[in-house]
């Protein structure tokens, strides 16, 4: 059972080798509200993020998926500027809805252009593995999910958009 006594370890396992001691540090990071972990969270994010799409590991997904929900978890602003660049740089859909989803729910209005774009997604998102197959997906399109996290919003500006017409 890890404790906050074990944060500087989990943070050193945020450079493991194995993407799934990676993916657990980060969960556990989140579970006990380690805030002192959210800049080695956003370094993590940004070398993710600035690999070349050969280098990624898939099994990382995990990993990154977790660590963008420690930081809507840990309510942390200084997080916006790298997410709003995974929101935009990634092609990973649930990348996107993750990023765009945080910042969503910080309240932060730099994410109302990018969420206006994705209001007119009418595919549903979707994960690709390295050789293409899928393997996520989900039932609701793109623009139904963002709607959902919008209302949610607790900035007025941000919570309008999901009642607004957005055409494509």
């Amino acid at each position: 059972v890890w404790t906050k006594d074990d944060a500087a370890l989990l943070i050193s396992l945020l450079n493991d080798r194995n993407p799934m001691v990676r993916a657990n540090a980060v969960r556990n990071l989140d579970k006990l509200m380690i805030k002192e972990s959210v800049p080695h969270i956003l370094v993590f994010l940004e070398e993710e993020r600035t690999k070349p799409d050969a280098d990624r590991e898939y099994n990382d997904c995990h990993s990154i998926d977790s660590a963008m929900k420690l930081l809507s978890n840990m309510s942390d602003e200084s997080c916006v500027p790298e997410l709003l660049l995974w929101a935009v740089h990634t092609t990973d859909d649930f990348y996107r809805l993750n990023a765009v989803n945080t910042i969503i729910k910080l309240g932060d209005i730099r994410v109302i252009p990018i969420a206006e774009e994705m209001l007119k997604e009418e595919k549903k998102p979707v994960r690709k593995e390295k050789n293409g197959f899928t393997s996520m997906s989900h039932v609701k399109p793109i623009k139904e999910l963002v709607k959902e996290e919008l209302k949610k919003s607790p900035n007025r500006k941000i919570k309008k958009l999901a009642g607004r017409k957005i055409f494509p």
